[in-house]
């Protein structure tokens, strides 16, 4: 310990050296951050990267190696930091999971659509800037490589966050009853009862409809199993969704069916899917659609503006919410991942006898002991 102590006094420090040790104090800041306000649910850190920036800021004014040695302290805390977040943030999850639960049951009220406020402009602002910022940081780094890693990893989230357009429109659509559905965009919930049936194709059950599909079952040398459709059919009759106040006729031309349970089986090197619609008392959808006049009733129909309707199990609803709560807190560890393999992936790296070797990017062009 002493000499290494030694060997950091020792050490000929750039003038350059001191910009490197605020960026890097900055990111640990902020990836600390994100560990700590996982392992501490009820607290926030958000000026911790601040603090880090003062605390190497002021290493380097009283003696610059101070600098250093406090830089490789905070790198190396981020290892116990993560170990310990690895070990409690199970138990936390399980508790937000919980809270999450009571507060859907309580229904908290949503605004409409039209009225669905828009973001402060700082907001929108910073959120431009940092997309940014980011876009020409992984540029600079790994070039092409670089634009590709962002659009990537851009798209998955966007796609993971987004989901299908009923998830998008279920979080500002508020659930209106049955009785009092109003004309035009609605989202209902409610237990599906049918008074015309038909049967499945798989299993000949009493059902409203089906989505039927054939699948051809490939293998690639790994034997890891892929599939492709050739052919598909969908037969929906008319059927109802009843709440506690009433029930609404659904027309459901055009509908889709979202996260329903799969019945399938394989013969023949094909495999043959089916999702019905089917009454179920201890079940209930949601459901989003164009409430509409016909024939002197209210019903449900395709929407062609928004071009949705569709319906899922409510089960399905609160795990996509969940799903999302735990995306956006990954997204900024997805973030610090990125700049960070970026900053390693574009410097050159060295194992020397004197130590570790690294040379930054262009725009650092001397080489700092790191031990």
């Amino acid at each position: 310990m002493q000499e290494f102590l030694n060997h950091i006094r020792e050490s000929n420090l750039p003038p350059i050296s001191i910009v490197v040790f605020l960026v890097v104090s900055l990111l640990l800041g902020f990836g600390h951050r994100m560990l700590l306000e996982s392992i501490f649910a009820k607290f926030q850190f958000r000026r911790l990267s601040l603090i880090y920036f003062a605390l190497v800021l002021g290493g380097y004014v009283i003696e610059q190696h101070y600098a250093l040695l406090i830089t490789i302290l905070l790198f190396l805390s981020t290892f116990l930091l993560a170990i310990i977040a690895i070990v409690i943030t199970p138990f936390v999850r399980r508790a937000q999971r919980n809270r999450f639960r009571e507060e859907m049951d309580k229904k908290r009220p949503k605004q409409s659509l039209d009225d669905k406020p828009k973001k402060p402009f700082l907001h929108r602002f910073v959120n431009y800037a940092f997309h940014v910022v980011l876009f020409l940081f992984l540029f600079a780094h790994l070039h092409i490589i670089g634009v590709i890693i962002y659009f990537v990893g851009r798209g998955i989230f966007a796609k993971w966050k987004n989901g299908p357009s009923l998830f998008k429109l279920q979080r500002s659509l508020p659930t209106s009853k049955i009785r009092s559905v109003a004309s035009g965009l609605v989202e209902i919930e409610g237990k599906v009862v049918i008074d015309n049936f038909i049967a499945s194709r798989i299993d000949d059950l009493p059902c409203a409809g089906y989505s039927y599909f054939v699948e051809e079952i490939s293998r690639d040398y790994d034997g890891r199993e892929s599939f492709h459709t050739v052919y598909s059919d969908s037969q929906f009759l008319p059927f109802y969704l009843e709440d506690e106040t009433g029930r609404i006729k659904v027309i459901p031309d055009q509908l889709e069916l979202l996260q329903f349970r799969e019945r399938s089986y394989r013969s023949a090197g094909k495999r043959y899917v089916e999702y019905i619609i089917e009454e179920n008392p201890m079940r209930t959808y949601l459901m989003i659609g164009q409430a509409a006049r016909k024939d002197n009733e209210m019903v449900i129909r395709y929407d062609e503006s928004h071009r949705i309707l569709s319906m899922t199990p409510s089960e399905e609803v609160e795990n996509h919410e969940e799903t999302m709560k735990f995306l956006n807190h990954l997204k900024p560890y997805f973030i610090v991942f990125l700049l960070w393999m970026s900053l390693v992936l574009s410097s050159d790296i060295k194992v020397t006898n004197d130590g570790i070797s690294i040379t930054f990017h262009q725009y650092i062009n001397q080489v700092l002991t790191v031990f």
